[in-house]
């Protein structure tokens, strides 16, 4: 069998990290939500381009947790994102395709 010396700030660090991880996955538990999405099941969800749900995000419209470079919704947040954005847009406002 083979070790590995591992530093014990490392270790420590590693540890924490997984922490996080348990804190955050509880915390979605403890609001007992029925459904959490995924980035791709969102896109599918909502019919929009990745880059409209990026600008969603950024524009804090779309509430999210991230963990690492994963994005996950729950249906907490596709609620609110559904009931405070406007619905349609006036015909005015279409611009024109050449």
């Amino acid at each position: 069998m083979d070790y590995i010396k591992i530093e014990a700030t490392d270790l420590t660090y590693v540890l924490g990290n997984i922490d996080k991880i348990k804190e955050d996955l509880n915390e979605l538990k403890q609001k007992q939500l029925d459904r959490v999405y995924s980035n791709k099941e969102m896109l599918s969800t909502l019919g929009v381009s990745d880059k409209l749900l990026i600008q969603y995000r950024n524009d804090g419209v779309l509430p999210y947790r991230r963990m690492d470079d994963k994005y996950w919704y729950t249906q907490e947040d596709l609620d609110y994102f559904m009931n405070t954005r406007k619905v349609g847009v006036p015909f005015a406002s279409w611009t024109q395709v050449s």
